[in-house]
């Protein structure tokens, strides 16, 4: 599967590597299928306590039957007579989400949860207001990913440094100031929605949950991560159109949304919208419509996977740059004659 490349803290616009790519063969994405399917019909009854890596320390406390989440320590106080909690509240309200501050006070929510996780903490009153918006969204995407159920998940919401926790990378995920910067947790039997508040992280450069079993549509606030120059969602099962603003940011580099279920139209302005620095892309096997984008012709394509959906029209003229290394177009429903 393709997925980008391991980078360290802070590099360079020089220095950055992008990540590299492998085409799978049919075979293989059968076997992907089927273990996908397999992990997901397990994943769906939800693990019992002894099963579970932060066990015996998980009740359920959703009263839907919609999470297991870990269990805290009962605060001592309301929280409109604890310092710590508003606190969090006062640095939570200008970033989050409405949706957000909607249930932070609903019991077996995972905005509630993940807030009353964070007031327990003995130190939460010497946070930076930055410190405790990253911390709140790790906590809040390890509840609505069933953390519990990950592979590796053993040092999430635990008393570390939310940097130290266990993304993948084999390296600081975070920069100098302990602002993450990258999110790359692929392959780790995630389940659920992608949580808005992921955008109150606001120097991300690098989200990756490819080869996952993640539902629903990209977050409409996603286009608060200005920074943003590598997605990776491949392999889930995302749906709806791809927002406009995916196609705005202009240092992405790197967007890998293949093997979902995206639908909609590529829009003809991509260029001239700000993505010009787009070198990789993937949108293999989605169900894509509409035409190829005539300014395609312009970038400056390594790899661009548009195979597997219903594209329609001809091909853009000098579609294929001089760095190009994959163009992929099969299995669409192209008309004309290839660009010489």
């Amino acid at each position: 599967m393709a997925l980008p490349e391991d980078v360290y803290s802070e590099p360079s616009s020089e220095e950055r590597e992008e990540p590299k790519g492998t085409v799978i063969p049919i075979p293989m994405m059968l076997t992907v299928a089927v273990v996908a399917s397999v992990m997901g019909a397990s994943a769906m009854s939800g693990p019992s306590p002894a099963q579970s890596p932060v066990s015996p320390n998980v009740v359920p406390t959703n009263p839907a039957g919609k999470k297991t989440l870990p269990a805290v320590e009962p605060p001592k106080l309301p929280c409109i007579q604890d310092p710590a909690c508003q606190k969090i509240n006062f640095a939570l309200n200008p970033v989050a989400p409405p949706s957000t501050m909607a249930n932070i006070n609903i019991p077996g929510t995972c905005q509630n949860w993940s807030r009353e996780w964070l007031r327990t903490g003995s130190d939460i009153m010497s946070f930076q207001v930055e410190r405790i918006r990253q911390r709140f969204a790790m906590a809040l995407m390890y509840c609505e990913f069933n953390g519990d159920n990950w592979l590796e998940g053993d040092l999430w919401v635990s008393e570390l440094h939310e940097c130290d926790w266990y993304t993948m990378i084999g390296v600081d995920p975070c920069g100098r100031k302990e602002q993450y910067q990258i999110i790359r947790n692929h392959g780790q039997q995630m389940q659920g929605t992608i949580p808005p508040e992921i955008s109150m992280i606001s120097t991300l450069w690098e989200v990756t949950l490819a080869d996952n079993l993640l539902s629903g549509s990209i977050p409409s606030n996603f286009d608060r991560l200005s920074e943003l120059d590598t997605i990776s969602l491949s392999f889930n099962m995302l749906t709806g159109d791809i927002p406009t603003f995916m196609w705005e940011f202009f240092d992405m580099t790197h967007m890998d949304l293949a093997y979902n279920f995206f639908k909609g139209t590529i829009p003809d302005n991509t260029v001239s919208k700000g993505e010009k620095n787009l070198e990789v892309l993937f949108l293999e096997n989605n169900d894509l419509t509409g035409s190829i984008p005539q300014d395609f012709g312009s970038m400056n394509w390594r790899r661009l996977h548009l195979d597997g959906n219903q594209f329609t029209g001809t091909i853009p003229s000098n579609i294929h740059s001089t760095s190009m290394e994959e163009l992929m177009l099969h299995n669409n429903q192209l008309s004309g004659t290839f660009p010489s």
